[in-house]
């Protein structure tokens, strides 16, 4: 049976060998302008390929996180950087858009359908699946009840769950999709074909300007109530593996490492009390 595979974040490549010293099976990581993570939490496309030779070299997987939906004008050059990626030797690509997973799957590299994808029942995971993602990583709103049902038929279908234990909760973001950074700090400018193009979208070009985490201000006081929690637990990891879900990921690129040490100590420790009292 497979172990459980636990997945941590990691920011920058200067973090990648301490984070990948953590024990972990995978990491995953965003590269400049498409990884909807703010400008100083992404690795170069240059580093791509040294950061796949370490990940190997220390017997782990590494991830691109490529969460975003093109807009037409930016099309050509997303699938430039997928190649890039492909040639880099990622293990996966963590995607939203359909049409991004389908590329990767047909470039033989395997697709993770994406929280972005807010997959709630077992039909979205099977649609994902029909475009031959492997794994489905599900919404941190489902119940663990609808997480067991999900999974039972998911395994019929060969298809893998992944849950995110560990996250921001922020009251803007629903099932994973951010309908807040779209209206603010956007830029426009001349595409050059007789249109304009919005960045600063969470779904376009990757930048999020995470409003949520700006102060916010009443005519009495200011507060941060849009974004309350950083690093909560979504759910408990016991119950979680106890479920038999096999892949745990830890939401929260630029988190400071040691806050991730202790986080990923902790939850490997539960996991495998966890694992040890079900036999696995």
């Amino acid at each position: 049976m497979k172990a459980v595979e636990l997945i941590a974040p990691c920011a920058v490549f200067s973090d990648l060998k301490q984070v990948l010293s953590l024990p972990i099976e995978a990491v995953y990581i965003g590269v400049s302008g498409w990884s909807r993570a703010n400008r100083g939490n992404e690795f170069n496309l240059s580093e791509l390929s040294e950061a796949v030779d370490i990940a190997h070299s220390m017997g782990k997987r590494l991830y691109l996180s490529f969460n975003l939906m093109p807009s037409p004008f930016e099309a050509k050059a997303a699938l430039k950087v997928l190649d890039a990626a492909f040639e880099a030797g990622v293990d996966a690509v963590i995607a939203s858009d359909p049409g991004i997973i389908k590329y990767v799957v047909a470039s033989g590299v395997e697709a993770h359908a994406s929280l972005g994808t807010a997959s709630v029942n077992i039909w979205d995971v099977l649609f994902y699946g029909s475009l031959g993602a492997s794994r489905v990583v599900l919404s941190p709103n489902l119940t663990l009840s609808e997480i067991e049902k999900i999974k039972l038929e998911a395994e019929k279908e060969g298809i893998e769950l992944e849950v995110m234990v560990r996250g921001v909760k922020c009251i803007m973001t629903y099932l994973g999709i951010c309908r807040l950074s779209s209206f603010f700090d956007m830029l426009i400018t001349n595409s050059g074909i007789r249109s304009l193009m919005w960045e600063g979208s969470a779904k376009r070009s990757g930048v999020c300007f995470r409003p949520c985490a700006q102060e916010w201000f009443t005519d009495r006081e200011s507060f941060f109530s849009l974004a309350p929690l950083n690093n909560f637990e979504i759910y408990s990891v016991e119950e979680v593996v106890n479920l038999g879900v096999k892949n745990i990921k830890i939401g929260g690129r630029g988190m400071p490492f040691p806050l991730l040490k202790g986080i990923v100590e902790k939850l490997r420790l539960r996991i495998m009390e966890s694992a040890g009292e079900r036999g696995v």
